[in-house]
């Protein structure tokens, strides 16, 4: 009997999972279906990495919805990707990873119609190249076709920041992320995991990271506050360099994600409440 597939997706290994965006006032709300599609195949030789079934769907997909573009799926594919089984069982999880996940598709469904998304982990590739995934993901988009240093300032601010500033360092690059549609708007999003939990260290990494221009910054992070005392379960007048209730689990932590976007000179930043880690309650 085959060990089940502990997927990435979720704190909890379900291979599926169900968000919203609700947007400001006047946007369309998106909703958003992600999953790890788990191959009948995986382990064995027809697909050993539960890879091969991943990109069979995305390109039967690019049939189905008339912006699908793959593009940069392939191209990321080929990047970000490792396909050496070579001293595991038929994809083992290897080193720090602790899964065995590759690979995530998404649908956001919008009245402008159904747009797929792709998810990479770099982690395994990295390993392999002895690199940080963060320098993975930044040579993977500087081989793009279109490439240009001016085109994408935004990865740039991105590698200034992390290398200048303290805050910074204590982030793990972990996904990368596309949008499948035209590789001139296609967004890209590098999801990274900061192991300091305290919210002054949070107000810093979305100042830093290219929201600090923002007219609205400082109604934000008021509002960010509130909902940080919401959600967690803190007072309101909580202390900003106290850090959360640590918990002994791979996704502890706070998870960031920068978005880079072609022409955008400035990536744009969100930051993931850790209610399913360090939460007492979510009721709000």
């Amino acid at each position: 009997m085959r060990r089940s597939w502990k997927s990435f997706m979720t704190d909890h290994f379900c291979p599926i999972e169900l968000s919203w965006e609700w947007g400001y006032p006047g946007d369309s709300r998106t909703i958003r279906f992600s999953s790890e599609p788990i191959s009948l195949e995986r382990r064995t030789v027809a697909d050993p990495l539960n890879q091969y079934s991943v990109s069979r769907l995305v390109h039967r997909y690019q049939h189905i919805l008339p912006q699908c573009d793959i593009r940069c799926f392939d191209h990321f594919s080929k990047e970000l990707l490792s396909y050496n089984i070579s001293g595991s069982e038929t994809g083992r999880s290897t080193g720090p990873t602790e899964h065995e996940s590759r690979t995530f598709i998404a649908f956001d469904f919008s009245t402008q119609g159904v747009m797929l998304k792709a998810y990479f982990i770099p982690t395994f590739r990295a390993l392999e190249a002895a690199k940080s995934a963060l320098t993975l993901i930044s040579e993977a988009i500087q081989s793009l076709p279109d490439y240009t240093p001016s085109r994408y300032t935004g990865l740039s601010a991105l590698l200034n920041f992390y290398r200048t500033s303290s805050d910074s360092a204590k982030l793990e690059a972990e996904i990368f992320a596309i949008d499948c549609v035209d590789p001139a708007v296609s967004k890209l999003k590098i999801y990274m995991r900061g192991r300091s939990t305290c919210f002054n260290s949070v107000q810093d990494i979305m100042k830093q990271g290219g929201v600090g221009v923002e007219p609205n910054l400082a109604r934000r992070l008021k509002e960010l506050h509130r909902l940080w005392h919401l959600v967690l379960g803190k007072k309101l007048d909580f202390s900003p360099s106290e850090g959360l209730n640590h918990k002994d689990h791979r996704t502890a932590g706070i998870l960031y994600y920068f978005d880079i976007r072609p022409g955008q000179v400035l990536p744009g930043v969100k930051v993931y409440i850790p209610h399913s880690t360090t939460a007492q309650t979510i009721l709000l």
